[in-house]
């Protein structure tokens, strides 16, 4: 197959991995791909050196010139398959497809709980011949949002086997002489971007002084150095910016903390989980599928801090049932979470639109 993949966005988080995943997953199986995307995008520095062709586009809220550039891409490499990732390359394909007669099959994939609007949603499921989910969430909001069942799929995100892969020991410590955290005291952390971590630091208020909390991702926010402060926080709170290699703040953490509002299928709890550290996760959107609560990790309710912090509190006091839950978090990844698993759906759906 030749498969165009599509997005605007590709910059941190997990999303982006899952896409460059994916498309040398995909090229890697004999077939030929080809990525749209912004040059100054990370997933088009992640993509550079494999398989996959990147191609640089320019995207706007409507699709433009993208438009025209995937309709020259389609007729020059006899495109098959363009699958669409956000939300103004969803705008730029539908375009070449009804202005343009793109004739390659339609599918877009959608990474989180839809905010669009029923209108919206109505026309991707008449433009489009598949849309993929990454959870049953995400498939439930799109069909209250008038798109058809009958185009929706559910594929879960998977990880790599390199992400199954525990840190070296001595990097780990290398990591926490850097940052001063000596061996035995309790890490909890977030390695995410922007994922309504403030539950986290107000939670801290019912947290032992003797905790350190971890956030990697957005780095310092001014916002969140304010609410530290007016809470008169007594733990040590380090605030870091985004790091692609986050396999050893894995290996750092006691327990690992997703206070997420809105979530497709978090790629900070499936890393979490294949890493060996038990998670607490907000009890929304996709979280469920991942963690069955007090079985393999752990959930509270929406912006909770209490609740959440008396989930922490549990797995500190009780390393045994940390550990138990960290087996059986592993072995559901191991399982159902891989990317093998995501790349071979992928494909199938992915042929059976081309029979039809």
């Amino acid at each position: 197959m030749n498969i165009l993949m599509l997005s605007y966005q590709g910059d941190e988080g997990g999303q982006t991995r899952l896409m460059a995943y994916l498309s040398r997953g995909l090229a890697a199986r004999g077939h030929r791909v080809f990525f749209g995307c912004r040059k100054e995008s990370k997933v088009f520095s992640q993509l550079q050196g494999s398989q996959v062709r990147t191609v640089q586009m320019e995207f706007s809220r409507w699709g433009g010139k993208a438009t025209r550039e995937i309709v020259k891409l389609c007729r020059a490499e006899n495109i098959d398959i363009i699958n669409s990732h956000s939300s103004q390359d969803r705008y730029a394909t539908v375009r070449a497809r009804y202005f343009h007669g793109v004739k390659a099959k339609i599918v877009f994939t959608r990474h989180q709980p839809p905010n669009s609007s029923r209108l919206s949603c109505l026309l991707s499921s008449i433009a489009t011949h598949k849309v993929i989910a990454v959870s049953r969430a995400v498939a439930d909001g799109l069909a209250q949002r008038w798109l058809s069942r009958a185009k929706i799929v559910v594929i879960y995100n998977g990880l790599p086997p390199e992400k199954m892969v525990c840190a070296d020991h001595a990097e780990v410590g290398k990591l926490r002489d850097r940052l001063g955290i000596p061996e035995g005291t309790p890490v909890i952390g977030c390695i995410a971007r922007r994922k309504n971590q403030e539950v986290l630091i107000k939670a801290c208020q019912f947290l032992p002084p003797e905790v350190v909390v971890l956030m990697v991702g957005p780095g310092e926010q001014p916002e969140w150095r304010k609410l530290i402060e007016s809470l008169n926080l007594r733990q040590r709170i380090i605030l870091l910016p985004y790091e692609y290699k986050s396999t050893p703040y894995f290996g750092l953490l006691t327990v690992s903390v997703l206070a997420t509002s809105s979530e497709g299928l978090s790629y900070t709890a499936l890393e979490s989980m294949a890493l060996g550290v038990p998670v607490v996760a907000s009890r929304n959107s996709g979280n469920p599928e991942l963690i069955e609560d007090d079985w393999n990790g752990m959930l509270y309710s929406n912006d909770d801090p209490a609740g959440l912090a008396a989930k922490i509190q549990i797995l500190l006091a009780e390393p045994g049932l940390a550990r138990l839950m960290v087996e059986r978090s592993h072995e559901r990844v191991r399982l159902k979470f891989t990317m093998d698993k995501t790349i071979v759906s992928t494909e199938t759906i992915f042929e059976e639109l081309l029979k039809d």
